[in-house]
């Protein structure tokens, strides 16, 4: 009997080279590794969904608040500025002014007969 380097020979005589001896390699362990590999990505992938829809909803969301307070805020500022803008409107009119020049200066309008074009001071 002849003797190979590593130990075995082949059918022949001839030396071969020692292989493991495990069988075939089951087709399950290759395929069950690739669906967990697969699982582990899909779930990752939707826990990033997920996370990602929610934080996209709290910017919507705030952007939408923010757009409220503005308009509200908008409509105030109108308000007020209408109330301001009849304020002034009363307060340049020529009935206003003659009746505060009258009080507080002490300056009449002219009478219609009168001629004169500008307003007459009283005289105590």
């Amino acid at each position: 009997m002849q003797r190979s380097v590593h130990g075995y020979t082949g059918t022949h005589g001839f030396p071969v080279k020692n292989q493991k001896i495990h069988g075939r390699r089951s087709r399950k362990s290759g395929g069950v590794w690739l669906w967990k590999l697969v699982g582990a990505v899909v779930t990752l992938a939707m826990i990033c969904g997920v996370v990602g829809t929610f934080l996209v909803g709290l910017q919507i969301r705030n952007g939408l608040d923010e757009l409220v307070r503005q308009q509200q805020n908008g409509a105030v500022i109108k308000k007020v500025n209408t109330e301001l803008y009849t304020e002034k409107k009363s307060i340049t009119s020529k009935e206003h002014i003659e009746a505060l020049a009258a009080v507080r200066l002490g300056l009449y309008a002219p009478s219609a007969g009168s001629g004169s074009r500008g307003m007459q001071v009283a005289r105590p």
